[in-house]
């Protein structure tokens, strides 16, 4: 990954986050606390300045909701529903980059 690219993920990251791109293994809603509507904003904001295709990237996999819990969701986490969900990492985010589509797995 080039510099302008580097440069331009860490603007966007420090758009949504005050950490910066030192520790790659971070997850983006776990470690950085982007999830929700913000995480939907982030990827539409790394697709469209960072050109990486995110048509086989499955959000619900990866991200929660944001607002208030249901019922449903509430019993999905006493149950240990959500210990489950796949990580998102600044690795990934770089390797989305280099290959120009995000596809984690």
């Amino acid at each position: 990954m080039d510099q302008i690219q580097t440069d331009k993920l860490r603007a966007l990251l420090l758009k949504y986050t005050t950490m910066d791109m030192s520790k790659p293994n971070f997850n983006l809603s776990k470690d950085l606390g982007i999830d929700g509507d913000d995480a939907v904003e982030f990827l539409l904001e790394y697709r469209n300045v960072l050109g990486v295709d995110l048509n086989s990237f499955k959000y619900d996999e990866y991200f929660g909701q944001e607002g208030v819990p249901t019922p449903f969701t509430i019993l999905k986490w006493l149950f240990g529903g959500f210990k489950n969900e796949k990580k998102l990492t600044i690795l990934d985010l770089i390797h989305g980059i280099e290959t120009g589509v995000l596809n984690p797995e």
